[in-house]
């Protein structure tokens, strides 16, 4: 009797165990499924994309979508990619532009090569020129987010007449409206911070907490957009990240105002009203004034923080194709 009721347990807990594996294993192989199908969009994404070798020899990826003779460029800032324009491409298609969406030095799929001043932002700025030079293409509209500001600023500074219209999305202009969530100095601090923040165990919570902190509704932050975020982060973006915090996050951002002057081109300001790093409300009469912008020129987005294109795409393409 016993060993009948010993046989049954037995056997309870083999169909139990077995049970167990089987969910093991279609758990693995549906999250691989989703690991795949996750990647595969990205993959889709960086598919399209040209490649641009730069006169230092490294390699600059984007995208060129349309045929239009009426050009648009969209900058990225830090730590995104040419990603974060993916849902505004098409969009601008359709409104008559001929889009380029490049992966600066360092970021998304372009080379990462090692040094600092490569990642500084004149060459950051020369690298815009360099692109659009092969290009031919002499005027074009300019779309710029985050640190695309500053790249945008130092492109000015060697050659203001190239824009026939400026469009600044949430981007570093003045100290005022800058309140960044960590300031570092370059030292080897700061560099073990950037390497922490990038390093293979990290990358991907640190990202997601970015990404997230960068939204009004996090809800939106999902696993397949995230993805093409940590994605290309998996060769180490450390160097660009510790240029730029250790020029930009700093309690004396470099001046710009005389720059900024230079532009005489229309200037339109598309901004997350909830963005709490950059800030339009500290620094909009100066920026007014500097850049000439009418007030019917800047358009301030409810419920919209840091990374409006993920958030706004279809506002934003119609304010640009409005222009």
């Amino acid at each position: 009797m016993k060993s009948k009721i010993w046989n049954t347990g037995v056997c309870r807990n083999s169909k139990v165990i077995l049970s167990i594996a089987v969910t093991i294993i279609l758990f693995a192989t549906c999250s691989s499924s989703k690991h795949v199908m996750k990647k595969q969009v990205y993959e889709s994404f960086i598919g399209n994309q040209k490649r641009q070798v730069l006169a230092n020899g490294y390699h600059l990826q984007y995208t060129d979508s349309g045929s239009s003779e009426k050009v648009i460029l969209l900058v990225h800032g830090v730590p995104t990619s040419s990603w974060l324009y993916r849902k505004m491409i098409g969009l601008l298609v359709n409104k008559g532009y001929r889009v380029i969406v490049p992966d600066l030095l360092g970021y998304g799929n372009s080379d990462k090569p090692k040094g600092y001043e490569i990642y500084a932002p004149d060459k950051m700025g020369g690298y815009l020129l360099e692109l659009m030079d092969s290009l031919k293409i002499q005027k074009w509209t300019h779309v710029c987010h985050d640190a695309g500001g500053l790249w945008t600023w130092e492109l000015v500074k060697k050659d203001s007449s190239r824009f026939e219209h400026l469009v600044i999305l949430n981007s570093i202009i003045l100290k005022e409206g800058f309140n960044p969530p960590i300031q570092m100095k370059k030292n080897f601090l700061s560099r073990i911070y950037v390497k922490m923040y990038t390093s293979f165990l990290s990358r991907k919570s640190s990202m997601k907490a970015t990404i997230k902190g960068g939204l009004e509704n996090d809800s939106q932050c999902t696993p397949s957009m995230l993805m093409g975020y940590i994605k290309p982060t998996k060769t180490p973006i450390d160097r660009p990240l510790f240029q730029f915090f250790s020029n930009t996050c700093v309690k004396d951002l470099p001046d710009y105002q005389s720059t900024l002057q230079k532009i005489t081109c229309p200037v339109t300001i598309i901004w997350g009203k909830n963005d709490k790093i950059l800030v339009w409300e500290k620094q909009a009469e100066m920026v007014k004034e500097l850049l000439n912008i009418k007030n019917t020129n800047i358009h301030l987005l409810d419920n919209a923080k840091h990374f409006i294109q993920e958030e706004k795409p279809d506002e934003i393409a119609e304010i640009i194709g409005n222009l």
